[in-house]
């Protein structure tokens, strides 16, 4: 017997939209879960990785959004949600947070720190984002299951291959690797990586800012299937499959984009710069080396005046 999940994570609802949104955030956020109905329909199991609202206040969630949700997770099948850390506060109780609402649903269970027997896995929910320390995760993970299985990690935490990446406090991939034989992460929406042992397909409330149109996130959910007795057979990603090494590149990219930017922007004053008549080229260049603006930027503008008349 195969067990197939549908996995997908942070889709941070919200009933107006976010600092840096697109106006049409709302609904096309929810025109994304919409789009996930079909294919969980074809799934055993459908997980969520947490943040499915973004705020946590029932005073800034209106009771309209939080239906249009429930109208389109009634459609899943059974449905297993992580607190996110814009789910709930830093104590782990979403009973009178929007995300409470969502167990209603008797096919939803919102659930935490639980070990779940599922197709002869063990599934490990682990949520809250960065409002537990790793401690806390790692005692977490090295418990032992009470049944045999495959031992599948689904963690809404900051997760990283690279500790120097970030400043606050982590967790390794490779580290939990050495107690799961597969992972679903959420909650850092720059991680953009599915492979055999990792499905991170990024937040579904990616896709929204003008940025992200340069920076192809099209990865969104991704559907695993599991063989028998849990054995991972084949990881069946919907649209765009990253290596391992592009991990975590989105934020390099990004700081790319802002160069990129800001060198056109100084580009474009240089060009329209009219040099005076006793001020020379070189003069000019001593000028931009002074300006107060990165080494690339100063670069592309004096390969620029280079080349003008």
């Amino acid at each position: 017997m195969k067990t197939k999940i549908l996995y997908f994570t942070d889709p941070h609802n919200s009933a107006t939209p976010p600092l840096m949104r697109t106006g049409s955030y709302c609904e096309d956020i929810l025109k994304k879960q919409e789009q996930l109905v079909e294919p969980a329909k074809k799934c055993d199991l459908v997980v969520c990785g947490g943040d499915v609202f973004h705020q946590k206040k029932v005073s800034r969630i209106s009771h309209a959004l939080v239906n249009k949700i429930m109208e389109i997770y009634r459609e899943f099948p059974r449905l297993y949600v992580v607190p996110g850390n814009h789910d709930i506060d830093t104590v782990m109780d979403w009973s009178d947070r929007p995300l409470g609402t969502l167990e209603k649903l008797p096919n939803i269970r919102v659930i935490h720190e639980e070990i779940v027997h599922f197709g002869g896995m063990n599934l490990y929910f682990f949520g809250g984002g960065d409002f537990f320390s790793p401690s806390q995760l790692l005692d977490f993970v090295k418990r032992e299951p009470k049944h045999h299985g495959l031992k599948v990690g689904v963690l809404h935490y900051p997760i990283a291959t690279n500790r120097e990446l970030y400043k606050f406090e982590i967790m390794l991939v490779q580290d939990l690797l050495k107690y799961f034989q597969f992972m679903f992460l959420g909650h850092i929406h720059t991680l953009h990586h599915c492979d055999g042992l990792v499905a991170a397909p990024g937040a579904l409330s990616r896709g929204v800012l003008a940025i992200d149109e340069t920076l192809e996130r099209q990865i969104w959910y991704t559907v695993v299937q599991f063989g028998e007795e849990g054995r991972l057979s084949n990881l069946p990603v919907e649209l765009i499959v990253k290596s391992p090494d592009e991990i975590f590149k989105m934020e390099e990219k990004r700081d790319n984009v802002h160069q990129q930017r800001a060198i056109e922007s100084f580009v474009n004053y240089i060009e329209k710069l009219k040099i005076p008549k006793g001020i020379s080229k070189e003069q000019l260049l001593v000028f931009i080396d002074k300006q107060d603006v990165s080494e690339p930027v100063k670069r592309e503008a004096k390969r620029i005046l280079e080349g003008l008349e």
